[in-house]
């Protein structure tokens, strides 16, 4: 539910918020001409990407590299502030994966490198309480897959269990380079982290700072 009596001031600010249509125009242009390097410049591109990651038979984007040409936006204001006060003006990136279950296989997560190219992904709300579900920008990563310079800031990320920061579930030999985090990371029992809700296996981080505020409200 959205805020009410004492809050309204603070809600009004918020009731025209943006909204975004996923576009996956730019990975089908870059199948047709044979390239797997592609560049992100809007919101609309990132959220079809992170679509394709999640949809019933993911993109893994296994030998591709996806770089991130601009800032990138989705929500304004307190992002954490807002969700913590139940703000239903929120965008929530989550309505748009098209597959939320936790996948199973670590094979079908990204695979290839995403490279933010020195920008700022900022007002991230994922928002998704059911019980089989991966939480996170990245559901799942696999084998080699490289994450590396952007920034991650005023976001927040709520899910059951596999939640994380960046990425719900990591098999081993993800390499996470110059990446900064700055969000809220909630679970309602397990499996959570400021980067990684679980980690299977190696993953090597360098030049990276995270200031992740992580909660479990787990009950027996």
């Amino acid at each position: 539910q959205g805020i009410t009596g004492k809050d309204e001031g603070y809600m009004a600010a918020y009731t025209a918020e943006k909204t975004f249509v996923p576009d996956t125009s730019w990975y089908d242009t870059a199948v047709a001409a044979g390239t797997t390097a592609v560049t992100l410049q809007d919101e609309a591109d990132f959220l079809g990407f992170m679509q394709l990651m999640s949809r019933t038979t993911p993109v893994t984007f296994s030998g591709w590299t996806i770089t991130l040409g601009a800032d990138i936006v989705f929500n304004e204001g307190d992002v954490v502030a807002r969700a913590e006060q139940k703000d239903d003006q929120l965008f929530n990136l989550r309505d748009y994966q098209a597959q939320k279950k936790s996948f199973g296989a670590f094979s079908s997560g990204f695979q290839g490198t995403f490279d933010g190219a020195g920008h700022v992904i900022s007002g991230i709300y994922l928002y998704d309480d059911s019980t089989d579900a991966s939480v996170a920008i990245f559901p799942m990563t696999a084998k080699s897959a490289v994450l590396q310079n952007f920034t991650l800031t005023n976001s927040y990320i709520y899910g059951y269990r596999y939640t994380g920061g960046l990425i719900g579930r990591a098999a081993n030999g993800l390499s996470v380079t110059n990446v900064n985090v700055h969000a809220s990371v909630n679970v309602a029992k397990w499996e959570a982290g400021g980067l990684v809700g679980e980690a299977r296996g190696r993953i090597t981080m360098k030049d990276c700072t995270m200031d992740v505020d992580v909660k479990s409200v787990y009950t027996s």
